[in-house]
């Protein structure tokens, strides 16, 4: 349904494959190239409410798609493949909106695939003489991507960092610990966790053996 308003907009519901709300889910508006191709960037951010319901406010003029992940790789937290309106993996099925200015389309229904599967990395973060490095943080992102997609994660207890990840995906992780007065900022290598279906423990050292070493 299009009828036309004050400012462009798009609203509606986001639903699982089971039928209910996908609650607090990222959404992706991405604007269609001359040449039918998807635009590098986000024109539009938005997220799901508690009812799996959305508006999407400021809506540009023009031939946009929208979706989940359409722009990014999927993540524990949204771990869903790309998935364009109507509920589709390809953007040749995707619907195009051909939108003109201060158009708002309402009642839409976009159906989301079954989430790809998790798993729980336990990390053990230490400094290179063995000590725990309470305070180290994580980094993690998809093997296939650059770091600049990473997610970073705090330890929540002492050294040990957990962190979810997707079961079908390869990450590369990397801890970090941020100093205290009067000390140097350190780091790991890099360390590559390959895929799998069982959650894992593993340890990292930082370069450097801490402060009051």
């Amino acid at each position: 349904m299009l009828r036309v308003g004050v400012h462009g907009s798009m609203q509606g519901v986001v639903l699982r494959h089971d039928g209910t709300p996908a609650r607090r889910v990222t959404l992706q508006l991405v604007r269609v190239r001359p040449d039918r191709s998807l635009a590098d960037d986000v024109s539009v951010w938005g997220e799901t409410d508690e009812s799996g319901s959305f508006l999407l406010r400021d809506v540009p003029a023009g031939e946009v798609v929208f979706g989940v992940n359409i722009r990014r790789a999927p993540t524990a937290d949204l771990p869903w493949p790309g998935t364009f309106y109507p509920g589709v993996g390809a953007f040749a099925a995707a619907r195009i909106f051909p939108l003109r200015p201060n158009e708002n389309v309402t009642e839409m229904q976009l159906l989301l695939p079954p989430p790809l599967a998790v798993r729980t990395a336990h990390v053990r973060v230490l400094w290179a003489n063995g000590r725990p490095a309470k305070g180290a943080r994580l980094l993690s992102y998809p093997a296939d991507q650059p770091e600049s997609m990473s997610v970073l994660t705090r330890a929540a207890r002492g050294d040990l960092v957990e962190v979810r990840l997707l079961r079908e995906s390869s990450y590369r992780l990397k801890a970090d610990w941020w100093p205290e007065r009067g000390a140097e900022f350190v780091e790991s290598e890099l360390v590559l966790l390959p895929e799998g279906n069982a959650d894992v423990s593993l340890t990292i050292r930082l370069k450097g053996n801490g402060p009051g070493r």
